[in-house]
């Protein structure tokens, strides 16, 4: 049964820690879950404990069956881990990807140059966004800001050719993090790209 202890906040109970063994790992050590659960507003403090122990048991019953279904598919762990992570985007495209996919020492300056000129314009559009969170809508945007807002160095537009090489320059970039394990899912797999 789930351990159950109360947390306090000038002497009145605002949550509750639930700690339970959902089972054992391969070397027959015990594994251990918790969570914080609030205490729902409007619950009086008679009720409180009654309502904290029947949440403690659910709780309980569904880490265990989670447990058990990590245990059949160790890929569920991994893919959580991923889906949880938050790496900021403009970082990883300019301190993973581009030093490494492209100042690799295989690349000629002005391919390199080149890189650089549209990396930075992916990277300062998607500034503060996490690449876990970038989906395919956000992808369709950044291809409408290329074609409606975005102008260059000499206030013209982009020609299509160009907005071709900054889709190009995503995929490649959105490639190599599900290789390494920054994603899951490619929002480049958006089959509703126009004119690109």
């Amino acid at each position: 049964m789930a351990s159950i202890t109360q947390n306090k906040k000038d002497g009145k109970v605002i949550s509750y820690k639930f700690k339970a063994c959902v089972g054992r790992d391969e070397f027959g050590k015990q594994v251990f879950k918790c969570t914080t659960w609030k205490v729902p507003e409007g619950l009086i403090p008679s009720r409180m404990e009654k309502a904290a122990q029947k949440a403690a048991a659910e709780w309980e019953q569904q880490a265990k069956e989670e447990y058990k279904k990590d245990l059949q598919n160790p890929e569920r762990v991994r893919e959580r881990e991923i889906s949880k992570a938050r790496t900021d985007f403009a970082a990883f495209i300019r301190e993973i990807w581009f030093p490494i996919c492209i100042c690799d020492g295989e690349h000629k300056p002005t391919t390199i140059d080149f890189n650089r000129n549209i990396s930075n314009v992916i990277a300062n559009y998607f500034s503060g966004k996490a690449i876990q969170a970038i989906n395919g809508t956000d992808i369709q945007k950044y291809l409408i800001y290329l074609r409606t807002e975005y102008k260059t160095a000499h206030g013209k537009p982009l020609a299509q050719k160009t907005i071709r090489h900054h889709y190009c320059t995503l995929a490649n970039i959105f490639t190599y993090a599900i290789k390494q394990e920054f994603i899951l899912k490619n929002p480049m797999d958006c089959r509703y790209y126009n004119d690109v």
